[in-house]
């Protein structure tokens, strides 16, 4: 999951605000230069003469909006699975999304609700803390704010105090299975895995648990 710190760092101390400051004038702006074949699906040319004003409130528009999309596709995804079971996947397939990417952005949203986000941080942070339980997710987000942390710094956080905390893995032979750690490392790694499709995703952490209770070497 490491590909998701190149998705949406944020600079510290990011303040957010509100869409409508800049959406209309920004959406003009992008409706003009698409009917003057200046936007496409993967390119924004700007004309030479455009203002200064006229050039940092799309700026602010569009890097507002890009923190906010996943929580909001996440959020619409959620609800379109309750209200319109029946036509969901006809909308899903709209998005132009894939289906495996669909279903990640899904699952952090459900594992962390609205009312645990923090609008200070980005989507790639909570996307660390989703496997937690409510209370460690808001512990850890809050400590990511007051350290100013993007996904980076808090999964290496996140990674040093799981190791100060673990206990030992396996102290038997190898090939021996260790029965009292096997049950623990079995429910770690099904709270943990996430369904793509046809596919399960687990953590590599909680693989190396469930070999080590297994009395396997590591790969």
């Amino acid at each position: 999951m490491s590909s998701l710190a190149l998705i949406d760092e944020l600079n510290p101390g990011h303040d957010p605000h509100e869409l409508a400051e800049n959406a209309p004038g920004a959406m003009q702006l992008l409706l003009d230069l698409e009917s003057g074949g200046a936007l496409t699906p993967r390119a924004l040319n700007l004309p030479q003469e455009i203002e200064y004003d006229s050039y940092e409130s799309l700026g602010a528009f569009l890097g507002e909006f890009k923190s906010r999309v996943n929580f909001y596709l996440g959020d619409w995804l959620i609800f379109g699975e309750g209200a319109f079971s029946e036509r969901w996947s006809q909308a899903c397939e709209a998005t132009g999304l894939a289906e495996q990417t669909l279903l990640r952005i899904m699952t952090v949203c459900r594992k962390v609700p609205p009312v645990r986000r923090n609008y200070r941080l980005s989507w790639s942070v909570h996307a660390a803390v989703q496997s937690l339980t409510a209370h460690g997710q808001k512990s850890w987000l809050k400590r990511a704010e007051e350290h100013g942390w993007g996904y980076a710094e808090l999964a290496k956080a996140m990674r040093a105090a799981r190791t100060e905390e673990r206990p030992p893995m396996f102290d038997g032979e190898p090939g021996e299975p260790n029965t009292d750690l096997l049950l623990e490392a079995a429910k770690a790694l099904v709270s943990h895995a996430e369904i793509a499709g046809e596919n399960v995703i687990c953590r590599r952490e909680d693989y190396a648990r469930l070999r080590a209770a297994l009395g396997q070497e590591e790969e």
